[in-house]
Protein backbone atom coordinates (compact mmCIF):
# COMPACT_ATOMS: atom_id res chain seq x y z
CA UNK A 1 0.00 0.00 0.00
CA UNK A 2 1.38 3.40 -1.00
CA UNK A 3 1.27 6.42 1.28
CA UNK A 4 1.07 9.68 -0.63
CA UNK A 5 1.48 13.16 0.80
CA UNK A 6 0.00 16.05 -1.19
CA UNK A 7 1.77 19.19 0.01
CA UNK A 8 1.02 22.89 -0.33
CA UNK A 9 -2.66 22.61 -1.28
CA UNK A 10 -4.15 26.10 -1.01
CA UNK A 11 -7.81 24.97 -0.71
CA UNK A 12 -9.33 28.43 -0.77
CA UNK A 13 -10.60 28.54 -4.35
CA UNK A 14 -12.49 26.26 -6.71
CA UNK A 15 -9.55 25.78 -9.09
CA UNK A 16 -7.34 24.38 -6.36
CA UNK A 17 -10.12 22.13 -5.14
CA UNK A 18 -10.72 20.88 -8.68
CA UNK A 19 -7.02 19.98 -9.03
CA UNK A 20 -7.15 18.15 -5.70
CA UNK A 21 -10.31 16.26 -6.71
CA UNK A 22 -8.79 15.19 -10.04
CA UNK A 23 -5.57 14.11 -8.31
CA UNK A 24 -7.44 12.08 -5.68
CA UNK A 25 -9.63 10.44 -8.32
CA UNK A 26 -6.59 9.41 -10.39
CA UNK A 27 -4.74 8.08 -7.34
CA UNK A 28 -7.69 5.90 -6.32
CA UNK A 29 -8.23 4.83 -9.92
CA UNK A 30 -4.65 3.55 -9.93
CA UNK A 31 -4.72 2.00 -6.44
CA UNK A 32 -7.87 1.62 -4.31
CA UNK A 33 -5.78 1.03 -1.17
CA UNK A 34 -3.64 4.16 -1.36
CA UNK A 35 -3.44 6.26 1.81
CA UNK A 36 -3.44 9.99 1.14
CA UNK A 37 -2.65 12.94 3.40
CA UNK A 38 -3.28 16.47 2.14
CA UNK A 39 -1.49 19.48 3.60
CA UNK A 40 -3.95 22.36 3.17
CA UNK A 41 -3.88 26.03 4.10
CA UNK A 42 -7.26 25.61 5.79
CA UNK A 43 -7.52 21.95 6.82
CA UNK A 44 -10.82 22.43 8.64
CA UNK A 45 -12.47 23.41 5.34
CA UNK A 46 -11.62 20.10 3.68
CA UNK A 47 -13.40 17.13 5.16
CA UNK A 48 -13.23 14.03 2.97
CA UNK A 49 -13.33 10.38 3.96
CA UNK A 50 -10.84 9.48 1.21
CA UNK A 51 -7.91 11.29 2.82
CA UNK A 52 -6.58 12.83 6.01
CA UNK A 53 -5.88 16.56 6.13
CA UNK A 54 -3.13 18.40 8.01
CA UNK A 55 -2.17 22.06 8.02
CA UNK A 56 0.75 23.70 6.29
CA UNK A 57 4.23 23.20 7.74
CA UNK A 58 4.49 26.41 9.75
CA UNK A 59 2.59 26.28 13.03
CA UNK A 60 -0.18 28.84 13.36
CA UNK A 61 0.75 31.84 15.40
CA UNK A 62 2.70 35.01 14.87
CA UNK A 63 5.59 33.98 17.09
CA UNK A 64 6.34 30.87 15.01
CA UNK A 65 6.17 32.82 11.76
CA UNK A 66 8.36 35.60 13.15
CA UNK A 67 10.91 33.04 14.37
CA UNK A 68 10.96 31.36 10.95
CA UNK A 69 11.35 34.71 9.15
CA UNK A 70 14.13 35.75 11.53
CA UNK A 71 16.03 32.54 10.80
CA UNK A 72 15.48 33.11 7.09
CA UNK A 73 16.84 36.66 7.28
CA UNK A 74 19.89 35.45 9.14
CA UNK A 75 20.35 33.08 6.23
CA UNK A 76 21.57 30.17 8.28
CA UNK A 77 20.29 26.85 6.99
CA UNK A 78 22.13 25.20 9.87
CA UNK A 79 20.05 27.14 12.42
CA UNK A 80 16.85 26.41 10.51
CA UNK A 81 17.65 22.69 10.65
CA UNK A 82 18.55 22.90 14.32
CA UNK A 83 15.31 24.62 15.40
CA UNK A 84 12.79 23.24 12.89
CA UNK A 85 10.78 21.38 15.58
CA UNK A 86 9.94 24.73 17.15
CA UNK A 87 8.14 26.21 14.15
CA UNK A 88 7.08 23.18 12.07
CA UNK A 89 3.80 21.39 12.85
CA UNK A 90 4.28 17.93 14.33
CA UNK A 91 1.26 16.59 12.37
CA UNK A 92 2.89 17.80 9.17
CA UNK A 93 6.26 16.25 10.05
CA UNK A 94 4.72 12.92 10.99
CA UNK A 95 2.69 12.73 7.76
CA UNK A 96 5.76 13.65 5.73
CA UNK A 97 7.96 11.05 7.41
CA UNK A 98 5.36 8.30 6.90
CA UNK A 99 4.81 8.87 3.17
CA UNK A 100 6.33 7.07 0.21
CA UNK A 101 5.65 9.79 -2.35
CA UNK A 102 5.25 13.58 -2.06
CA UNK A 103 3.19 15.52 -4.60
CA UNK A 104 3.11 19.30 -4.56
CA UNK A 105 0.10 21.09 -6.00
Amino acid sequence: MSKIFIAAHYSMNNGDRAVLEATINKLFEYDKNVQVVVSASNPQAIVDARFKTVGWPLKNGKIYKMFFLLLGKIGSVRLMKLFYKIYISQDYLYALKECDIVLIT
